[in-house]
């Protein structure tokens, strides 16, 4: 298995399409998915198709003809499937195009259930499976449950019934055609893009694109030996965050650094008249602001902490519901109604979700929900208390900050005086030492405002604390109930999915917090 995450491309269309048709919509959708491969080397590329015959045969022939992945969701059992196709030639085409597939699944294997259902249900996977469905439509809208309209419609509409905005970032593409039953629409043959959902669109959907096809260039260690992609994409991120933390902490001293050596600089020149110590301020100043402008404004260090952070936690989630036999993806309820920014790690985490389900042991160690559950309750107590205890540090530095400024700015002027009342050759000495004295007035001030007014909010220790409380009583209350508990009863799977929920939930507070404070991290 390689670690790649694809783009995957879904296909509905009529089945009636005309012969003098297929030569034009050959080098169209051609063109078009070359311009995918092109464009985002580093990406796998993934078709999933219910080879039904007409178009979905078609652009499946295509993805072959460019070595485009194919997968195959049939809506019910593949014998009485072939029965529905009209002539042999169709079946021969299905039988090159499933052995060309990597994958071959049926989603409903429930003889009772209606046909017609399985094929809206049908419609609804390709829909909410793919990042890009392509649509090989005539236009005529239709009050039917499944067929081309159904699909295309649930793939607008979709997301408007769904509480959580899963379909974000994903984007439909429709080639408006003519049929053997509908032989007089106008077209060109041009493919129409629409972005789905409410964050996504236009620049952004590429831009989305693009980050996804960075990462892949990122991971790219070829195939894996434990056939686990999510775990190795948790390491990955695991990884990248502490990375990045410990650039951003150094450049944030490398700014402090240069910052005091300006102070000192100029309050030597000042004190001693040594104007050459004004290259010492100007250099100074300078280097700090190049490291804040250059490294820090922009925002990557950070941002890459906090997704890379986020993302991590996410998939130890994904984890648990995998280990409990839930059939959910962390995809639908991450960071929704977030700005766009985070929409392209949805896609991320929802195609590996489609590419890997099975539950892993991260890290070497043996996996349970037992154990993850014990180890949130030991992890958000101790952060509290860490929280708590650095709280405390900080007020304490901050009280000790402002007393000592209130202390010098009495010195201040008991040297002024002293200054005002001293014979000639003195007034040179009490000066320099109540100038002295009021830069550490103005320092000791300066840092107990910023530690007290803006560190501890900015940081959000009490916010922390807060929501770590919170999340420590729900794995308290969830392991007393689950303990009395079969594991593979619904009821138990039932708390194990409502906890994931709720880690999301603070996952989430944590991400936004820091994304919008711009705070300096410490890792979790």
């Amino acid at each position: 298995m390689k670690t790649s995450i694809p783009f995957i491309f879904s296909i509905a269309g009529h089945r009636d399409l005309r012969q003098e048709d297929i030569p034009t919509l050959k080098e169209n959708l051609k063109a078009w998915l070359k311009d995918y491969q092109t464009c985002y080397v580093n990406t796998e590329l993934i078709l999933v198709s219910a080879l039904s015959e007409g178009a979905d045969m078609l652009v499946a022939s295509i993805a072959k003809e460019l070595g485009i992945t194919l997968n195959v969701m049939l809506p019910y059992d593949e014998s009485e499937y072939l029965s529905s196709f009209k002539n042999e030639e169709s079946i021969e085409t299905f039988t090159i195009l499933k052995a060309y597939a990597s994958r071959f699944e049926i989603l409903s294997t429930d003889e009772k259930m209606d046909r017609f259902e399985c094929y809206e249900k049908i419609g609804e996977y390709l829909a909410d499976t793919s990042n890009i469905l392509l649509a090989l439509w005539d236009g005529v809208e239709t009050d039917y449950l499944s067929g081309t309209s159904a699909i295309v419609k649930y793939a607008r509409q979709g997301f408007e019934k769904n509480r959580f905005d899963a379909l974000d970032g994903n984007a439909l593409v429709i080639m408006t055609i003519p049929r053997v039953s509908n032989p007089d629409v106008e077209t060109d043959f041009s493919l129409k893009h629409e972005c789905l959902g409410k964050h996504i669109k236009g620049q952004e959907f590429v831009s989305m694109l693009t980050k996804i096809d960075k990462l892949n260039a990122e991971t790219n260690i070829g195939v894996l030996k434990d056939k686990s992609i999510t775990k190795t994409y948790m390491k990955h991120f695991g990884e990248k965050a502490r990375k990045n933390q410990l650039f951003y902490k150094g450049y944030s001293l490398t700014i402090l650094a240069f910052t005091a050596i300006a102070i000192i600089c100029l309050e030597i020149m000042h004190i001693f008249h040594k104007d050459p110590f004004i290259i010492g301020y100007g250099l100074g100043l300078f280097m700090a602001f190049a490291v804040y402008h250059l490294l820090m404004k922009k925002g990557e260090l950070q941002d890459n902490f906090v997704y890379s952070r986020g993302f991590a936690e996410a998939l130890r989630i994904q984890n648990a519901w995998n280990h409990a036999g839930l059939n959910k993806s962390v995809a639908k309820y991450y960071l929704h109604n977030q700005h766009y920014k985070f929409v392209w790690l949805k896609i991320v985490l929802k195609n590996l979700y489609y590419l890997d389900k099975k539950p892993f042991n991260p890290y070497g160690v043996e996996f349970s929900i037992k154990g993850w559950i014990d180890g949130q309750i030991l992890y958000f107590k101790e952060k509290s208390l860490e929280r708590h205890k650095k709280l405390e540090f900080f007020e304490f530095v901050e009280k000790i900050f402002y007393f000592l400024g209130l202390i010098v700015l009495v010195l201040i002027f008991c040297f002024y005086a002293l200054e005002y009342f001293a014979d000639a050759s003195d007034k040179k000495l009490f000066k320099s030492i109540w100038h002295t004295l009021v830069l550490v007035s103005g320092v000791s001030f300066m840092f107990a405002t910023i530690i007290g007014e803006k560190y501890l909010k900015i940081v959000g220790y009490e916010e922390e604390i807060y929501h770590f409380n919170i999340m420590h009583g729900n794995f308290i209350e969830a392991k007393k109930v689950l303990d009395n508990l079969d594991e593979k009863s619904e009821e138990y799977r039932a708390i194990v999915y409502d906890l994931g929920i709720k880690a999301l939930h603070e996952n989430r507070t944590w991400v936004v917090f820091h994304d919008k404070f711009r705070a300096e991290p410490g890792f979790e």
